[in-house]
């Protein structure tokens, strides 16, 4: 999605906003992962926008380790 020509941020959201309502966790961490890769190539006008995207990428890698089965 983030390599295709006519790319925005909004379709990012879209997906991010879909992830988290069906609970697919490996897919909301790459998404969040990518905007936040996104925001930081087109230029960041508020740092708070990347400040709150690494919280949410580390807050979901700490609930995704402490689910059982996490170690494999």
């Amino acid at each position: 999605m983030v390599h295709a020509s006519n790319f925005n941020k909004k379709m990012l959201l879209l997906a991010t906003r879909l992830a988290n309502e069906t609970g697919m966790k490996r897919l909301l961490l790459s998404v969040l992962e990518a905007l936040l890769s996104a925001s930081t190539r087109s230029g960041l006008e508020v740092e708070s926008e990347a400040i709150t995207l690494v919280r949410c990428i580390i807050r979901l890698v700490l609930r995704m380790m402490s689910e059982p089965g996490a170690d494999l």
